[in-house]
């Protein structure tokens, strides 16, 4: 991890605790600066987390439909437009779209996409 991120961590995981023993200090302002440096870290904190989870679902399904693109021009450009609408009917058949997760889809393009190769491999032998 880079310097920024290790000082939010520090800042979201110190910070509370901080506060915690600012409470039962005499001082309203430390009790204050410290409440809102613990609050920022917490909201940096989740911040960097969303934008993490965001980058990670956008490479799994960028990598994926690459994948899921390349296989059939590869078919088509050899010549077998059945094989590669068969296998994609399959694939339709397979695959039911949710809101809730991935639902196998990397898994079920990957099963795709070495089906058509095993078909043109097993054609050229």
């Amino acid at each position: 991890m880079d310097n920024t991120l290790w000082l939010i961590v520090a800042i979201a995981g110190v910070m509370p605790l901080a506060w915690l023993v600012a409470e039962f200090q005499p001082r309203v302002w430390l009790r204050i600066v410290l409440g809102l440096g613990a609050m920022l870290g917490v909201v940096c904190l989740a911040f960097f987390a969303m934008v993490g989870a965001r980058f990670e679902t956008n490479s799994y399904y960028s990598f994926t439909s690459q994948e899921f693109i390349e296989a059939p021009i590869d078919g088509l450009q050899n010549g077998d437009p059945k094989l590669v609408l068969k296998e994609l009917q399959s694939l339709n058949q397979k695959f039911t779209p949710t809101y809730e997760s991935s639902n196998q889809y990397q898994e079920l393009v990957h099963a795709y996409s070495k089906r058509l190769k095993d078909q043109r491999s097993n054609e050229l032998d």
